[in-house]
């Protein structure tokens, strides 16, 4: 009798994880077939990247990046080492730090002190591009405060992402957020585009942005949206 009524409760729990996951499936899908608003121009900027590249690099300009000791930071290092669109990068930062290997001359670290920036205004000087690369994830303090700070400020361009979780091996301790990440990798896969942004898909598309042309004063990119622009993940109709 005892047996019998393990094997019913062992049933029912099948069947409650079943129903979960068809309803988990079913929302995901909705969210991956949701459509992107401006995708086809999205789509148009990834498939033009190349020859975008190659006009950005006769510009010859200069940039910045504040956070590059950061996961998305030293991740888009990275990115930009390989595809060499700028004559300059300074890597602003409280420390120096070792540099991947792949890091080329053009990359050089500058140590400011935040609270005192005056001090070091020639830093920017020349600047054409700058990369703000710190609190990029839900739980770092202050990274909605600082989104309306850079609106009022009224830079030629802004563009702000907005990813959905990213999908890294974070150096930082976090771990209920592993768990999930480990948990989400079967629904990356299977829904790119609905809850989930790997790092090298954030890093492209913002390569991909920068090197665009766009008459946009600000603009605000959403995971879709990013997704679109990389071109890794999603492939847009011919």
């Amino acid at each position: 009798m005892l047996w019998f009524k393990c094997d019913e409760i062992l049933g029912g729990v099948s069947l409650a994880v079943l129903c979960l996951a068809l309803i988990l499936g079913g929302y995901f899908f909705s969210r991956d077939l949701t459509p992107c608003e401006n995708a086809s121009d999205f789509c148009s900027m990834a498939e033009r990247s190349d020859d975008n590249i190659e006009n950005f690099k006769q510009e010859n300009n200069m940039a910045f990046i504040v956070g590059y000791t950061g996961e998305t930071g030293s991740a888009l290092v990275k990115q930009l080492a390989r595809d060499k669109i700028f004559k300059k990068v300074f890597l602003i930062g409280r420390r120096k730090v070792e540099l991947p290997p792949e890091v080329g001359p053009e990359f050089e670290q500058k140590q400011v002190d935040f609270d005192d920036l005056d001090s070091d205004a020639d830093i920017f000087e020349g600047i054409d591009v700058g990369f703000c690369c710190l609190g990029t994830t839900r739980g770092k303090s202050g990274a909605g405060q600082m989104e309306e700070a850079l609106k009022v400020i009224h830079f030629p361009r802004l563009s702000i992402y907005r990813p959905a979780v990213l999908m890294v091996n974070r150096e930082e301790t976090r771990p209920l957020e592993a768990m999930a990440r480990f948990l989400l990798i079967p629904i990356a896969k299977m829904f790119p585009t609905a809850i989930t942004t790997p790092m090298d898909v954030l890093v492209k598309a913002m390569v991909n942005n920068v090197v665009s042309p766009s008459g946009k004063t600000v603009e605000l990119l959403d995971n879709k949206a990013i997704h679109y622009m990389s071109g890794i993940s999603v492939k847009c109709k011919k």
